[in-house]
């Protein structure tokens, strides 16, 4: 039987780039619900800062006996701020849709294994294993499903 440990697409002897999504709608599922979940805090926050800021503005155009020019002048400034927001906010969401993406895949990999393994199984290879690197996680229910593998295949005393 095929090891589940292998990339069945790989060529003998070439190292396989490791894929980005191991499991596409697992991942994605996670991934858009953080990256709405920053979304929302971004929107939430350049909102505040913004509306405050604009406040502000107006409340020194206002008390300050201004010309035209300055005032054009503060209210680019602002729209300068606002853009610099939209730039910091897209950008920590890009950082966040990042983690988000390391952070499921260290979840996947160890999932895509089991799955493997409880395939090969299932097509008769009794002998099959699941087998984690060492930084994976969920390493003691693997232990545990491999003990059982071990059990039910020692023969009976």
């Amino acid at each position: 039987m095929a090891d589940p440990n292998v990339d069945p697409h790989a060529e003998k002897g070439k190292k396989t780039r490791t894929r980005i999504l191991i499991n596409p709608g697992y991942q994605l599922k996670y991934l858009a619900i953080i990256v709405l979940i920053g979304a929302a805090f971004v929107a939430a926050n350049s909102a505040a800062f913004y509306g405050y800021a604009k406040v502000n503005y107006e409340m020194l155009i206002n008390a300050a006996a201004v010309t035209d020019e300055a005032r054009l002048l503060y209210l680019s400034e602002l729209r300068s701020f606002a853009r610099s927001m939209v730039a910091i906010g897209g950008t920590f969401l890009l950082l966040l849709a990042i983690l988000a993406v390391i952070i499921t895949h260290r979840t996947a990999g160890p999932m895509f294994r089991f799955r493997a393994t409880i395939d090969a199984i299932r097509s008769g290879d009794d002998d099959a294993r699941i087998q984690l690197r060492p930084s994976d996680e969920f390493q003691q229910v693997a232990r545990s499903f491999n003990q059982l593998m071990d059990r039910i295949q020692k023969p009976s005393a």
